[in-house]
């Protein structure tokens, strides 16, 4: 599977959940978890593992923490839920989902190319 295509799977997942609008961040962790280990998966890596709510560890209590396959760490994600706003872009309201933590979105060229694949269909 193309990495397009595995970050237009997670952006319908996301938006699904948030659709539903009775959801908490924890209720998106799944679409992430499926997220990591897809591009794990399609860069050669599918021995490596996510755990979701780990233990708490010595950083803290990061909502994911991401194994080598074998015996090491090699990162933690803590996770934010989802915002619904307009965007300048595309212009929706309803559908879009954006994972920024601003209260207004950037001009920011990262924005715009997840906002454009999503759009892709």
């Amino acid at each position: 599977m193309t990495r397009k295509k595995i970050l237009n799977r997670y952006l319908k997942a996301v938006t699904d959940v948030a659709i539903q609008g009775d959801a908490r961040e924890e209720s998106f962790y799944s679409c992430l978890e499926t997220l990591l280990q897809q591009f794990a998966a399609s860069s050669g890596r599918s021995q490596v593992h996510v755990t979701t709510l780990p233990k708490k560890t010595e950083a803290g209590n990061p909502d994911f923490r991401v194994w080598n396959g074998q015996d090491q760490i090699t990162g933690y994600i803590e996770a934010k839920k989802p915002i619904h706003l307009r965007c300048p872009l595309c212009g929706y309201l309803s559908r879009e989902v954006h994972t920024i933590s601003q209260d207004r979105f950037p001009s920011n060229p990262l924005h715009h190319r997840l906002c454009a694949l999503q759009n892709l269909g």
